[in-house]
């Protein structure tokens, strides 16, 4: 038989657990989109590779991308003014709609952001499960938010 001391540790555990989960659940939900670009706002009017996609992205917005998070169904992508270390915007590709999203980030000041900061957002928001799974972001935004029109890109 387990000790008092133990139980009392393992259930305080599970319970920092459990706030912690609920605690990422509830930021998380607070992720929404600021705006939306689909690849024929940006010239594209064929169907495109992610790469392809991405670079005419870049191109269109005159930044680089100083981080390239790459899943099956979506692209984290963190693009900057060349020239400018605190330039920055969140943008996730999500490649079945062909279409580039501003991430809105609760106190974040999307534009100037860092790298740094975009890593730390990273795991405060937990972006990479919306690069896997961009339908959680439309489950907390407007049907407004989705665009009426654009081409699917071919993975």
């Amino acid at each position: 038989m387990a000790e008092p001391s133990c139980i009392f540790l393992r259930l305080r555990s599970t319970v920092s657990k459990q706030l912690f989960v609920k605690e990422n659940k509830r930021m998380q939900k607070r992720v929404s989109i600021e705006h939306s670009v689909s690849l024929s706002d940006i010239g594209v009017h064929e169907p495109a590779g992610a790469d392809r996609a991405v670079f005419a992205f870049l191109n269109w917005t005159e930044t680089v991308a100083t981080r390239w998070i790459q899943h099956r169904a979506g692209i984290l992508l963190f693009v900057a003014v060349p020239g400018d270390p605190r330039g920055g915007t969140c943008y996730l590709y999500v490649r079945r709609e062909g279409v580039f999203h501003c991430l809105e980030l609760p106190g974040a000041d999307n534009g100037l952001l860092s790298s740094e900061q975009f890593d730390q957002l990273v795991r405060q928001f937990r972006l990479i499960d919306l690069a896997r799974r961009p339908r959680k972001l439309y489950d907390r935004t407007t049907s407004e938010a989705r665009p009426q029109q654009a081409f699917a890109s071919v993975a």
